[in-house]
């Protein structure tokens, strides 16, 4: 499976960011619904300030999202859009897409997101930065392609564990319910943000109001 791994360098990053959010959590990272009721929870004070690029890393994060659907429900996940924004591979999230199409499966519905993320780290040379939000995947289900006959709509094991736990559609039997996501991002040598890693966290419940 193409893509199945973090390169090294993200790996170190995703390291440090990891450490710096677990470092600052209080809570459960606050969210509020793309498409929802307000998400309220307790969390800690934002670490990050306008003026250090968080209005670069939201909108990075949103259009990142916007793509990411788009290419689960077309079964597309070649998108160049969606896999530039990702770094080059979708944050990884192509090998994971196309796995699911090659178990006939794709996705329908949307899922409702945070409007507004907590941007929660960025280092100090503006080179790296996590955010985290609320996802909720309720509206969002697996459902066979067109070509795919006597198939579950779910995604084998290989395609679960492509690149960790990515957020994703409902798949049958899931417990669904709303969930805080830990995206990490990188910042190139062009000065663009581009999403690493998006990483869900069912232990993390968002409130919805």
């Amino acid at each position: 499976m193409e893509e199945s791994a973090l390169r090294p360098h993200v790996r170190r990053r995703t390291w440090v960011i990891l450490v710096s959010v677990a470092l600052s959590f209080t809570g459960v990272a606050g969210c509020s619904s793309s498409s929802a009721p307000e998400v309220a929870t307790a969390v800690a004070p934002p670490t990050v300030a306008a003026s250090q690029g968080a209005t670069q890393i939201v909108a990075t994060y949103k259009k990142f999202m916007g793509y990411y659907v788009s290419a689960y429900n077309a079964g597309n996940p070649n998108n160049p859009d969606f896999v530039r924004l990702g770094g080059g591979n979708a944050a990884g999230l192509r090998a994971f897409i196309q796995s699911a199409v090659d178990d006939g499966v794709i996705a329908t519905g949307q899922p409702a997101w945070s409007r507004k993320p907590l941007v929660q780290f960025v280092d100090a040379n503006e080179m790296i930065a996590s955010v985290t939000f609320c996802f909720d995947p309720a509206t969002w289900k697996t459902v066979k392609t067109a070509t795919a006959v006597g198939q579950s709509p779910e995604p084998t094991t290989p395609a679960l564990d492509a690149i960790g736990h990515p957020p994703h559609p409902a798949y049958p039997n899931d417990a669904i319910g709303p969930y805080t996501v830990l995206m990490l991002l990188n910042r190139n040598t062009a000065g663009t943000w581009t999403v690493a890693q998006a990483n869900a966290q069912p232990d993390r419940p968002c409130k919805v109001s």
